[in-house]
């Protein structure tokens, strides 16, 4: 809106070119990924280079999940401040009017000063309102994310089934591959069970899997609050065969676990900490 007495601050349209960008970042990011890992096992279980290059689309795709969270998360972290200094300036406002000015102070000028004051609030309550309407245009990223977490969920199980079936010389069938990872929840379960089948592998079985380890070296991460952290590697069975899958707690120095990253058969130790460091950041909003 115009105003009379302060010029326009241009953070509207810029917070929402900015998160307009941020989208169609993160959907192209997304989607050319996915669409190279969907296509992966067509034709049965892939080589060790195939397998590199399949974790490394995954890996990008939770790259570009916790960058633009984090970075829209800095946008709206601006709300709070906008509405609580729009609401004190309009309270400003209205306890001037109630002043007993003397008969000698020049009226013109206060009305001025008020107007000035007002519209400052008002901008301020009007860019607040405009962040949040931006944000809203990104809620349908939540369902794209899933999307990328439940097929990288299908993948990981996939390469799984992959190895226990090289290790034990089995061949598989391409087509259940292809169903486990692309097809419909309905479609992957039929396939998932089949394949557990011809692993001799009762589906889901979990006796004696469910040992943790921990690896010896942990880095240390420190919260903006001062908290420190120490992120560890830890090793866990799958619950679909014994392979094993990695993932990164974060513990405090009293030895607390306190957030986890998922779990991953494939995915780089410094995906999986980038992941729990997010979570942490996360934990303070």
């Amino acid at each position: 809106m115009p105003y009379q007495n302060i010029p326009e601050t241009g953070l509207d349209s810029s917070i929402a070119k900015l998160i307009g960008k941020l989208r169609s970042t993160f959907e192209s990011n997304v989607s050319n990924n996915l669409a190279g890992v969907t296509s992966t096992f067509k034709q049965g279980c892939i080589s060790e280079e195939e397998k590199k290059q399949v974790t490394t689309r995954l890996d990008n795709i939770k790259e570009a999940s916790v960058n633009i969270s984090d970075r829209l998360k800095r946008v709206r972290q601006l709300i709070d401040p906008l509405e609580n200094s729009s609401r004190a300036i309009l309270g400003l406002v209205k306890g001037i009017k109630f002043i007993p000015f003397p008969p000698f102070f020049p009226g013109g000028k206060i009305a001025d000063v008020l107007t000035l004051v007002k519209e400052l609030g008002i901008q301020l309550k009007t860019s607040a309102e405009s962040i949040k309407l931006s944000l809203k245009q990104t809620s349908d990223l939540n369902n794209l994310l899933q999307k990328s977490v439940n097929i990288g969920k299908k993948v990981d199980i996939a390469l799984e089934v992959c190895d226990v079936a090289s290790n034990n010389g089995i061949q598989l069938d391409s087509k259940l591959l292809d169903n486990l990872v692309t097809g419909t929840d309905e479609e992957s379960s039929k396939a998932l069970t089949k394949l557990s089948r011809l692993l001799n592998r009762p589906e889901l079985d979990t006796t004696g899997l469910k040992v943790t380890t921990k690896d010896q070296q942990s880095v240390q991460y420190v919260r903006s609050d001062g908290k420190v952290y120490n992120l560890v590697t830890v090793t866990v069975p799958s619950n679909f065969t014994s392979a094993a899958k990695r993932k990164v707690i974060a513990e405090t120095l009293d030895g607390i676990k306190e957030f986890e990253s998922e779990e991953s058969f494939g995915s780089s130790i410094e995906v999986l900490r980038r992941e729990v460091k997010f979570r942490i950041d996360n934990s303070q909003v």
